[in-house]
């Protein structure tokens, strides 16, 4: 009996790659490992707006193809087309979640859920997280792999589509049987209104009255200002980031919360939304 014995390379390293070349060259050292870009025509750059497809610059690839020539190098960078990559990635990651740009063309990455996911959205899919992220970090993303999920999502549609079209005709059956049938709307107050406990409103009421709370949300803004938020796409994102960010880290530090009752996060989670909140009213 025979043995066939196949060769086997192994390396700490986790993803294959090969050199695309720069659109710009000026870029190559602009890009570095671990940020988004956008590939248009087979060469990259940070524009991940106008792109064919959307990758991810290589950290330390188990192997690498179409290596320029010595005098090339700096025209070209190594992206990853398969396997494990970190990836800057800015907002909160589970695992499973899908990774894609953040929209602003800055080599960031944000997670968004299935639940979340939206048509456009699908096109855009660097890969999925396999590591859980409380804060703007670097992950582990496995790429190359998520071919068929817009499959899937298809899928999904149309039964949503043939459940919509099933219930259309059931109802159309039901009027041109009872033609005296009417229908009646419950009248809605639109209104906005606030709710908060006694310990809620004190907190937020001493807060909103303190002069130092007012210089940190008025250093908050100008750090966001500085990185022109207006300008950019997921801006709610950058701002829990950058209110986060202030506070050293403390509102998404799982070590943190994984110390408190349930009421301490409560309150935790009720201060970072308020603060973000007049943030967000004060950048306005």
């Amino acid at each position: 009996m025979e043995n066939t014995v196949g060769v086997m390379y192994a390396s700490s390293a986790g993803d294959y790659a090969e050199y695309l070349e720069l659109i710009n060259y000026n870029d190559f050292h602009k890009i570095t490992p671990a940020q988004v870009v956008g590939v248009k025509g087979g060469k990259i750059s940070l524009n991940t707006n106008e792109s064919d497809k959307i990758m991810v610059i290589s950290t330390n690839p188990a192997v690498v193809g179409k290596a320029p020539s010595k005098e090339d190098e700096k025209k070209f960078k190594a992206v990853a087309f398969m396997g494990q990559v970190p990836v800057f990635e800015l907002n909160k990651a589970k695992v499973g979640d899908y990774i894609i740009p953040s929209g602003n063309n800055d080599g960031y990455a944000v997670a968004k859920s299935k639940d979340m996911m939206e048509i456009d959205d699908y096109k855009n899919i660097i890969g999925i997280a396999w590591e859980e992220t409380n804060s703007s970090k670097l992950i582990n993303v496995v790429v190359g792999i998520n071919t068929n999920d817009v499959v899937g999502v298809i899928k999904e549609q149309q039964n949503k589509i043939a459940d919509l079209e099933s219930t259309l005709i059931k109802i159309e059956n039901y009027l041109s049987k009872n033609t005296d049938a009417a229908f009646t709307s419950n009248q809605f107050d639109h209104n906005l209104e606030m709710v908060n406990n006694d310990s809620e409103w004190t907190i937020h009421k001493d807060l909103t009255m303190s002069d130092s709370f007012n210089k940190i949300v008025a250093s908050i803004i100008q750090n966001l200002k500085d990185q022109n938020i207006n300008t950019l796409k997921n801006k709610d994102l950058y701002i829990e980031n950058e209110v986060n960010n202030y506070f050293a880290g403390i509102f998404f530090a799982k070590e943190v919360n994984q110390k408190l009752s349930s009421e301490e996060q409560k309150f935790l989670n009720q201060c970072f939304k308020f603060i973000v909140n007049q943030v967000k009213v004060n950048l306005l």
